[in-house]
C-alpha cells in the first residue's frame, strides 16, 4: 500500500515563494510587481498608448530596483 503522504514534500526548508516567511512574501511581492509591470507594457503596446507603456516600464524599473535591493541586503546579512 502506498504511503499517505509524499516524503519528498516533507522537507525542513520552506519553498521559494512561501508566504509563511518574510523572505517568501518579499519574493512573491517582487515577482507580482514585475508580472503586472510586464503586463502593462504588453497592454500598452496592444492599445498603442505611450502613457501605459511608460507606466509599465517605470514599474519594471521599480521591480528590478526592489529585487536588487532585496538581493544586496540578503547577501549582506547572510539571509541566502
Amino acid at each position: 500500500m502506498a504511503p499517505l503522504y509524499n516524503r519528498a514534500m516533507a522537507t525542513d526548508h520552506p519553498h521559494f515563494f512561501d508566504p509563511a516567511t518574510e523572505q517568501g512574501v518579499l519574493r512573491l511581492s517582487i515577482a507580482g510587481a514585475l508580472l503586472l509591470a510586464a503586463a502593462a507594457v504588453v497592454f500598452g503596446l496592444l492599445a498603442n498608448s505611450s502613457l501605459i507603456i511608460f507606466d509599465g516600464i517605470y514599474g519594471l524599473i521599480d521591480g528590478v530596483n526592489g529585487g536588487s535591493n532585496y538581493l544586496s541586503v540578503g547577501a549582506r546579512f547572510g539571509v541566502f
